[in-house]
């Protein structure tokens, strides 16, 4: 997850532009689309990127079939299931950027630590629940 933060008033130094000139770069400034294109490990990043990506967009168009098939739910619920997980992301995405703007990066990653413990406590109460209701019809999973 990516978060991009709007710099906060007083903590961006404006420069008029008769200042700008005066003022000189030091350092280094980046590279170019000619010295990008001939570094190995823009290229490397590339390519290690393009396969995790193919590879999540493969698993995500399996899971419907997964769902369906082996669990058995039905085709209505499982388009819900991913209409309700995109509206998550979506809102919980809006949800950060405001909770970041107002109590910073830090508070904000605490807070969403706690979402995470507090998620995964639930979702292993729920494979408990799914394993004893297996147990009551005595299939092995």
């Amino acid at each position: 997850m990516i978060f991009v933060r709007l710099p906060k008033v007083g903590e961006v130094e404006v420069v008029e532009e008769n200042e700008a000139e005066e003022v000189q770069t030091s350092g280094f400034d980046g590279l170019g689309a000619k010295e990008t294109k001939q570094n190995k490990y823009f290229w490397l990043f590339s390519i290690g990127y393009a396969i995790i990506a193919v590879s999540i967009s493969a698993l995500s168009t399996q899971y419907a079939t997964y769902f369906t098939g082996e669990l058995g739910l039905s085709a209505t619920l499982v388009g819900t299931l991913g209409s309700v997980f995109a509206l998550g992301y979506v809102f919980g995405s809006t949800l950060v950027g405001i909770i970041v703007d107002k109590v910073g990066f830090g508070a904000a990653w605490i807070v969403m630590l706690g979402c995470v413990v507090v998620g995964y406590t639930l979702l292993l109460g729920s494979i408990k629940k799914v394993k004893e209701q297996y147990a009551e019809m005595e299939v092995e999973i």
